[in-house]
């Protein structure tokens, strides 16, 4: 709390409620006691009625002072350090060139742009000062960005391969040709699967020819509806997912084993994954002989089918291509190109009503997990079978 913030002026923040009362009962004056300031409830009526009065009697009697001047020394190192990262800032900054506009999606407003050199010129503690203040403006209200954001930032500053990050409120944030977009997708195109910028088009695992990615001979989905394949549902929008990290226990029988919930080793993975579409050359990691679904048969009862790819000894991980993955799982070729999943660069994680990869799977020693929900395949699924049994129920009556 700040002496001076804006236009609210506390002029008595820096004296003691003895000093108050002692100067009004001179003067004659009477004032008013919130009810709620004897409610020890409140975190600050806590710490002022039980834990001060320890600290003066059993530690220093001038304890509440030293803590106001050592607040007051911190606001001043605060306004320091903040002019400090706004010279930095611009530093780093540039603006945003018509050539950029092939870097980001078609879906995405450009906000800020960094230059990926100048910002490692600076101090770390200012690095993560500008990638905040970055993330938290491209942002509606500022809200909703913490450390976890900014460290997720610095690991893909670090690293030397291009890639990009999907954050709260809809902001993206790409790493491409030496620069730093933090971008923030629109709301009208928030709702259908993010546009990839110039998908190379992969081969069929199978066949070696072209795959389906330009055929669709099914009808699209509403934009942001689940999409139907083979009597099943999957995802069509990243609005669909909730995304949080929290502490694991190390309790194995913690996890969830229903199929619109999935955890995952946030130690192992170290960032927040992107919601898109599929595109060639995305695999998802297996062990060899991992048990996958084929056909119509439930997901933890058939082998995995290799393909055309090297099959593994037991126990081995391989990376398997996600398009013979949806090939084997039968989604139909209409819908491929209209799920949207989590990645890691190009490995999938999830395919949700399908299955997940076991390369970032948590085990006891996992500290920290993310945990990835498919919010509207519950939901979707139960409409689906109300459905089902009304038709049923209609066509029972007809017969009669």
């Amino acid at each position: 709390m700040l002496p001076v913030n804006g236009q609210i002026i506390r002029p008595l923040l820096g004296e003691s409620r003895a000093c108050i009362e002692a100067y009004l009962t001179g003067k004659g004056v009477k004032w008013r006691e919130d009810e709620t300031n004897a409610d020890t409830a409140y975190t600050r009526n806590y710490l002022r009625s039980q834990i001060l009065p320890r600290l003066e009697q059993g530690v220093n009697a001038a304890a509440s002072l030293r803590i106001s001047q050592f607040a007051s020394a911190c606001a001043e190192a605060e306004d320091y350090l903040a002019a400090a990262a706004d010279k930095a800032l611009e530093r780093c900054r540039t603006a945003f060139m018509p050539g950029d506009r092939l870097l980001i999606p078609e879906s995405c407003l450009c906000r800020s742009v960094l230059l990926l050199d100048a910002l490692l010129e600076e101090d770390p503690y200012l690095q993560g000062r500008i990638l905040y203040r970055c993330l938290a403006g491209s942002t509606q209200t500022g809200r909703d960005i913490g450390t976890v954001h900014v460290d997720a930032l610095r690991r893909l500053c670090r690293k030397k391969t291009d890639g990009q990050l999907s954050m709260p409120d809809r902001v993206v944030v790409l790493k491409s040709a030496g620069k730093l977009f933090f971008c923030r997708r629109t709301e009208a195109t928030e709702a259908g699967p993010q546009k990839d910028v110039q998908p190379v088009p992969d081969q069929d695992p199978q066949q070696g020819k072209q795959p389906d990615f330009q055929a669709d001979p099914q009808p699209h989905a509403a934009p942001g509806a689940a999409v139907p394949t083979a009597g099943r549902i999957y995802p069509a929008a990243e609005a669909e997912y909730t995304v949080r990290v929290r502490d694991f226990d190390g309790s194995m029988s913690s996890i969830p084993r229903n199929e619109y919930t999935k955890w995952f080793d946030y130690d192992k993975i170290g960032t927040f994954p992107v919601f898109r579409t599929r595109q060639p050359g995305d695999y998802m990691y297996l062990y060899a002989h991992a048990k996958t679904q084929r056909g119509g048969g439930s997901l933890e009862t058939d082998r995995l089918q290799d393909g055309s790819e090297k099959s593994g000894q037991p126990g081995e991980m391989i990376a398997k291509k996600l398009a013979r993955i949806m090939l084997d799982g039968k989604v139909s070729a209409g819908a491929r190109d209209r799920i949207v999943l989590p990645f890691i660069g190009k490995e999938a994680l999830w395919v949700p009503g399908l299955r997940m990869g076991d390369s970032c799977k948590v085990t006891p020693a996992t500290g920290k997990i993310l945990e990835i929900r498919w919010n509207s395949g519950r939901d979707s699924a139960q409409n689906h079978t109300e459905r089902g049994e009304k038709d049923g129920l209609q066509n029972r009556r007809d017969d009669q």
